[in-house]
C-alpha cells in the first residue's frame, strides 16, 4: 500500500525500531493524534494504528499567560483614549482570556526562477518650451531610460516558524498585528497552563495553513529573487518552488478578547497576552469629528483675515 503522511513531525525520543512481533514501527503526530506505521514486511503492506486521539495529545507548546486579569482591561482603554475620535465612553466590554491555536512551519525551498534585470542609463532629451514672454525656446534635459536583460537563476532558504493562525473566528489581520511572539521560549504543553482559559480547536487544516504558509515564503522568495537579479530595476516573470524538509508544530498562543456592540455593529479588540499589544476596531464620533473640521475652519478664516490686514 501506499503510505502518504505528509507534514508530519516525528514523536520525540521515538525513532523507527522493532515491535515485538519484529516488524518496523514509527509514531508520528499528525493532525489528529499519535499515530503509529507498522511495516508488516512478511505481509507486504503496512498498517496504520491510532494511539491517542485529542486536541492536547499533539500539541507542541504554547506562551502562558502574562498579563493579570486587570491589565488587558487598562491597555484596551489606554488604546481607546489614544484615539481623540473614539467613542471612549462605551468601552465598558468584559475581556475574557482564550487560548488559540496556530501552526507554525519550517521548510527548505529551492526557487528556479526566470526574469529580467534593468539598468538606468541617461539621454539628452531636446524639447520646445513657451517662456513668460511667450516666446518659443528650444531646451534639453536628461531623461532616465531602462535597458532590459534576461535574467534566470536558483535561490534557496530555510524557513524556521512560519507562523500561521489556525482559526477562522478571528482575522487574520488582526492576528498578524498581535506579533511578535517570541516562539523560542515556548513552554512544553501542560493542561494546568489551561486553568481558567478558554482554549480553541483548530479550525484550519494542517496542509490548508501550509498553504498559507507558502504565501508567506513567497513573499520572502520573490524578495531574494530580485537581490540575485541585481540591477536598477526587476522584473519576475516565473517562479518555481520545490519545498523539502517540511516540519510542523502545533501551538497555542495566549489572546485577550473583548467584544462590545453600538449602533447595531459589533466591535472586536484583541491583546496580545504576553506583550499588551493591542489590535482591534473602534466606533468614531460624528461630533468630535465635525468639531475638529469646524476648528480647522476657523483657525484657517483667521489667518486669512490677518493676512489681508
Amino acid at each position: 500500500e501506499f503510505l502518504n503522511l505528509p507534514l508530519t513531525t516525528p514523536v520525540p525520543k521515538f525513532a523507527i525500531r522493532r515491535d515485538g512481533n519484529n516488524d518496523l514501527a514509527l509514531n508520528f503526530y499528525t493532525p489528529n493524534g499519535i499515530r503509529r506505521a507498522v511495516v508488516l514486511e512478511k505481509e507486504h503492506r503496512i498498517r496504520i494504528e491510532t494511539l491517542h486521539i485529542g486536541f492536547a495529545n499533539y500539541l507542541n507548546g504554547l506562551h502562558t499567560m502574562t498579563l493579570n486579569n486587570r491589565s488587558p482591561d487598562w491597555r484596551v482603554r489606554w488604546w481607546t483614549y489614544y484615539n481623540e475620535f473614539s467613542i471612549w465612553s462605551l468601552i465598558g466590554m468584559s475581556i475574557s482570556g482564550v487560548y488559540l491555536p496556530f501552526w507554525t512551519y519550517d521548510a527548505y525551498t529551492v526557487s528556479h526562477y526566470t526574469g529580467e534585470r534593468g539598468e538606468h542609463y541617461w539621454e539628452t532629451e531636446t524639447y520646445v518650451e513657451t517662456d513668460s514672454e511667450g516666446k518659443r525656446q528650444v531646451r534639453t534635459r536628461q531623461v532616465q531610460k531602462t535597458r532590459w536583460y534576461p535574467a534566470t537563476g536558483t535561490v534557496s532558504r530555510w524557513f524556521d516558524d512560519v507562523l500561521v493562525p489556525a482559526t477562522t473566528s478571528m482575522s487574520d489581520k488582526r492576528l498578524d498585528a498581535l506579533q511578535p511572539w517570541d516562539l523560542k521560549v515556548l513552554e512544553p504543553y501542560d493542561p494546568a497552563f489551561l486553568a481558567g482559559f478558554k482554549a480553541q480547536r483548530y479550525q484550519i487544516a494542517l496542509p490548508d495553513g501550509f498553504e498559507h504558509a507558502k504565501v508567506t515564503m513567497q513573499a520572502v522568495i520573490r524578495g531574494d529573487i530580485r537581490q540575485n537579479i541585481g540591477g536598477d530595476e526587476q522584473r519576475i516573470h516565473q517562479v518555481s518552488t520545490a519545498y523539502s524538509a517540511i516540519t510542523f508544530k502545533h501551538l497555542l498562543l495566549p489572546v485577550w478578547i473583548g467584544a462590545y456592540r453600538f449602533n447595531q455593529k459589533v466591535y472586536q479588540v484583541l491583546v496580545n497576552a504576553r506583550t499588551g499589544e493591542v489590535q482591534g476596531d473602534r466606533p468614531y464620533s460624528p461630533w468630535k469629528i465635525a468639531a475638529l473640521v469646524l476648528c480647522l475652519l476657523s483657525v484657517f478664516l483667521v489667518l486669512v483675515y490677518l493676512g489681508h490686514r
